[in-house]
């Protein structure tokens, strides 16, 4: 389990296109929609697919600087 505070950004690029979605009051919001989990934002953001999203995900919690793969984020 990874806690993701409000204001924390997640993204996956898709196509060349970095797609961004934002943790706002326990809750995930992308194109305005809310989702239940991180792996549905990350399946839906991806055309539908099936994806492991600590592989194709990365992170910026509010206090970060810069963009963290998730996967680092796990350990």
């Amino acid at each position: 389990n990874l806690f993701l505070p409000t204001g924390t950004q997640i993204r996956t690029r898709y196509y060349g296109e970095y797609l961004v979605a934002e943790i706002t009051n326990n809750a995930i919001i992308w194109n305005g929609e809310r989702y239940s989990s991180i792996a549905k934002v990350t399946n839906t953001m991806r055309g539908h697919t099936s994806n492991n999203a600590w592989k194709v995900l990365e992170i910026k919690r509010p206090q970060d600087t810069k963009w963290q793969l998730a996967e680092r984020l796990r350990h």
